[in-house]
């Protein structure tokens, strides 16, 4: 009798791990708080993820910016509530093949609507929201956190010149009647510091990652545009690594970021659009073909 009950155990609890994930042909993906997860696909290299209207016709969303993927997830933080996604995932696999999965339906639906990032101006004199929301959501205000200090803003732009030079990081979440959304991420930022335009030698179709080692100081942070967010926020490991002084860039994140004129030589060399901090400098990478 124990060994029956062990037997229909083992069943229940694959029956309820099979129900935990979605299949979409060659993707099986799950969805929660905000982020499409699907397992890795033997072989693969990066993946694109590919919006349909209800017709299944492509189209482009919101942007003319491809949605490029370097690891097995991604993130919709940035989308609107009650917002309705049809897309499909292409895998691009190492030997140059690809393939489509099946599509996937997702609904965004969250109880408070959560600023989409924090960034700031090109002068870092300001940082910068973005938040999707209506007199009827009962919205009040942001709530800054900037290192371990709070502030209260009614609009979603906060003045940093008044700031001692360092360096800083923030987050920022929006306040409503009835509670309050989750957090950004954290976004590093710098006041006082020196701007210098780094340039170094790649072929942008080379077979390795993408090195630079700066002269003496350690990398503090790496910032660069990702999807829907058109300035720049923090980049995910799977783009770019930091070991001490150098930087790693995932060679297919250069190979997506070059257009057709640098890969086939038109055109020397491409602003990968890169922001380094580092020790009071921010260095902006750019890459000759």
């Amino acid at each position: 009798m124990k060994r029956v009950l062990t037997v229909m155990l083992f069943f229940v609890v694959v029956l309820l791990m099979s129900g935990c994930s979605n299949d979409a042909g060659i993707i099986k993906w799950t969805y929660s708080d905000d982020v499409l997860d699907w397992r890795d696909v033997r072989g693969a290299s990066y993946y694109e993820l590919l919006f349909y209207d209800e017709n299944d016709e492509l189209f482009d969303l919101m942007t003319d910016t491809p949605f490029y993927a370097y690891s097995s997830d991604y993130s919709f933080a940035i989308f609107p509530t009650e917002y309705e996604l049809h897309l499909k995932i292409v895998v691009y696999f190492e030997d140059g093949s690809q393939k489509e999965s099946d599509f996937i339906d997702l609904k965004i639906d969250r109880e408070f609507d959560r600023p989409k990032y924090i960034t700031s101006d090109y002068l870092q004199e300001e940082l910068l929201w973005m938040h999707y929301f209506s007199d009827s959501d009962g919205f009040q205000d942001y709530t800054l956190m900037i290192n371990d200090e709070e502030y209260t803003v009614d609009t979603n732009s906060f003045d940093i010149t008044s700031f001692e030079d360092g360096l800083y990081k923030a987050k920022v979440r929006a306040n409503y009647d009835g509670g309050s959304s989750a957090w950004t991420e954290f976004y590093y930022f710098q006041v006082g510091f020196e701007y210098q335009q780094v340039s170094a030698y790649y072929d942008v179709t080379s077979d390795t990652d993408f090195t630079y080692t700066f002269d003496s100081e350690d990398i503090i942070y790496v910032t660069g545009r990702l999807g829907l967010t058109p300035a720049h926020t923090n980049l995910p490991e799977s783009i770019v690594k930091v070991d001490g002084s150098t930087i790693i860039v995932n060679k297919y994140y250069i190979m997506n970021t070059a257009n057709e004129e640098v890969l086939t030589g038109e055109t020397p060399g491409i602003l990968i659009g890169l922001m380094i901090g580092v020790d009071g400098w921010i260095y902006n990478l750019y890459i000759l073909n």
